[in-house]
C-alpha cells in the first residue's frame, strides 16, 4: 500500500508547508502553524506568529518549552475557530490512522522525558526536553508520515516516516505530567 496523505497532497506539496523551529522550545507553536496552514489550505501563518499567539493566550510561557496539553488544546481551538479540535490521550497507531482516514489532521505529542527525569534536570538546572510536537500527514499499511518542525532541513527528515512500531514506542513508551501517552490534538473541519 502506498502512502495516503492528508487531503490528497503529494510529498512535495506537504513539504512546502513545513517550517523549521529555530530553537529547542518552539515545536508546539511551529507544529500548530504547519497544521493550521494545512487545515486552511494556505501557507500564510508563520511559527513565530503562532508562538506569540500561544504566549498571549497563556498556553505557553514566554521562552518556555512544550505547552501543557490542556492549555495547548484550548489554544489550538482558539487559533482555529473554523475547525473542531479533539484532544485525547492513550491513543493507538490504529486510532491515529483512523483520525487521518476520517479527514482529521492530528498533531502528535511525544514525551522525551519522564517525571523523574524532569525533576532531576530541574535540580541540576539543565535544559528540559519534556516533549515534542509533530503533525501526522499520512499513513500506509505499516508506517505513519509526520511533518517534524524539529528537522533541520527539508532534506533531513522534515517529512519523517516512522514504522508503526517505532512511532508507538516513542509515542506510547513513556509520559510525563505535561504529555500523556498517545496524545493527539486532531483538527476536523466543521
Amino acid at each position: 500500500m502506498s502512502a495516503i496523505y492528508y487531503r490528497g497532497y503529494t510529498q512535495e506539496e506537504l513539504l512546502a508547508f513545513w517550517q523549521p523551529q529555530p530553537g529547542a522550545t518552539e515545536c508546539g507553536a511551529y507544529a500548530l502553524a504547519i497544521a493550521g496552514n494545512l487545515f486552511r489550505g494556505q501557507n500564510s501563518a508563520k511559527g513565530a506568529e503562532v508562538q506569540d499567539f500561544l504566549e498571549r493566550n497563556r498556553a505557553k510561557l514566554k521562552g518556555g518549552g512544550t505547552p501543557a496539553w490542556k492549555s495547548y488544546a484550548r489554544a489550538t481551538q482558539k487559533y482555529l475557530p473554523d475547525g473542531s479540535v479533539k484532544a485525547s490521550g492513550h491513543n493507538s497507531i490504529a486510532s491515529l490512522k483512523d483520525a487521518l482516514k476520517a479527514g482529521g489532521l492530528p498533531i502528535v505529542a511525544v514525551s522525551w522525558q519522564t517525571n523523574r527525569q524532569i525533576a532531576a534536570d530541574l535540580l541540576r538546572r539543565k535544559m528540559l526536553r519534556i516533549g515534542h510536537y509533530m503533525v501526522a500527514v499520512g499513513y500506509s499499511a505499516e508506517h505513519v508520515h509526520l511533518l517534524d518542525p524539529g528537522a533541520k532541513t527539508k532534506e533531513l527528515n522534515a517529512l519523517h516516516v516512522y514504522s508503526d512500531q517505532a512511532l508507538d514506542q516513542i509515542w506510547n513508551g513513556q509520559s510525563n505530567i505535561f504529555v500523556p501517552r498517545g496524545m493527539i490534538f486532531t483538527i476536523y473541519g466543521l
